[in-house]
């Protein structure tokens, strides 16, 4: 699930049961973090991503201020920019097993490679088909030598069907119509042993990556629906897509509990998002085609917090004022974001908590007030 423009997660097989060994999953702290040289458009053509534009030296600027403490899905916790380097992986309640969680996320071992994944997403609050502002991303980075290091994210419109259990086919997915983009950050060091690395990825508005327009998986509450691929490259052509040689992995984070298909235990941590069980990890062979049902897996591991997911977020309320995005700034917005905050509740606490602190009360009402006065650019 997803708030402000913001994603995640998966879903998988029926009867998906681990295929293929996997090494036990490991803890990794802290995150170091590590900054974009330059990014790019990619689209799919004849089946292959891409480059479909020139590289943009990367200058970290936003189209549009937002709370410090803007929302995201999972990740790095409501506060990004510390959370990876010590501070708890979420700032409103300790993690499930009652010790904060000073940050750790789970892989499976320095010498796993899992270069291609692909996992589910819903959009609760952005309107369909919105422009994706920021990306968020944890990875272990442990190559032999030194290795071109380069992100792409995907966005895709069908989604693995989380009602149903099942992986459904990737050749099968569609586009948003937003392309994905490629994030270069050049040769980094090896994070391994020790440490992993995390991004914050933000104003990238003008690529034009999409988030998902249609609700295909049909459950109850009608939102948005999409999966997205990360694939973990060397290189990035006009003509070619080429894996990291690896190791390589994205890291792994929880959940949110108590929402809908969630198997987490764990108290109810405010975070606007929801890890499904299961994912494509594309390990048998590492070669971005997920043909082999062995590719799709249960992550449900018995760990704290339960099951686990790919540690991204992808998020930005571009015109929070929009908050029906129908893509007008009028009363029926403000009855939305109203009745919200007086429900002040579960998924609707999620909507209405503006500056993400888990808190509904009168600073979210401040924020909306003042950007409803703004409108949208």
């Amino acid at each position: 699930m997803k708030k402000t423009c913001l994603l995640a997660v998966a879903a998988g097989l029926a009867c998906c049961s681990i295929a293929v060994a996997k090494p036990p999953l490991k803890k990794a702290r802290p995150g170091a973090e590590l900054q974009p040289i330059s990014i790019a458009k990619v689209m799919k053509v004849n089946g292959k991503y891409v480059l479909a534009g020139d590289w943009i030296p990367y200058s970290g600027a936003t189209t549009r201020g937002a709370p410090v403490s803007a929302p995201f899905f999972d990740c790095f916790g409501r506060e990004p920019g510390t959370a990876p380097a010590g501070t708890a992986g979420t700032n409103c309640v300790p993690s499930c097993d009652s010790v904060p969680d000073s940050g750790g996320r789970w892989f499976f071992g320095s010498t796993y490679h899992i270069p291609a994944c692909i996992d589910d997403m819903q959009n609760c609050v952005c309107a369909p088909n919105s422009v994706i502002s920021e990306i968020d991303l944890g990875w272990e980075w442990c190559p032999a030598g030194a290795q071109n290091c380069i992100l792409v994210y995907f966005p895709l419109e069908e989604v693995l069907d989380k009602v149903g259990g099942l992986c459904n086919d990737p050749a099968s997915f569609t586009d948003t119509g937003g392309g994905g983009v490629a994030i270069n950050f050049g040769a980094p060091a090896p994070s391994c042993p020790g440490f992993y690395y995390y991004s914050r990825v933000v104003g990238i508005d003008g690529i034009g990556v999409l988030s998902p327009g249609t609700d295909d998986n049909g459950d109850a509450n009608g939102y948005p629906d999409g999966s997205y691929e990360l694939l973990i490259c060397n290189s990035v052509t006009s003509s070619q897509l080429l894996l990291a040689a690896g190791p390589t992995q994205a890291m792994l984070w929880g959940t949110s509990s108590g929402y809908l298909g969630s198997s987490s235990t764990g108290p109810a941590d405010c975070r606007p998002g929801l890890n499904n069980d299961s994912s494509y990890d594309d390990d048998a062979p590492a070669d971005a085609v997920y043909a082999n049902p062995a590719e799709c897996y249960d992550n449900n591991y018995g760990v704290c917090p339960d099951p686990v997911g790919k540690d991204n977020a992808f998020c930005w309320m571009r015109c929070p004022a929009d908050h029906n995005g129908d893509g007008f700034v009028d009363g029926s917005d403000a009855d939305k974001f109203n009745n919200e905050f007086d429900l002040a509740a579960g998924f609707n606490q999620q909507c209405a908590d503006l500056n993400g602190d888990c808190f509904v009360d009168g600073t979210d009402a401040d924020y909306f007030n003042n950007e409803f006065d703004l409108g949208c650019p």
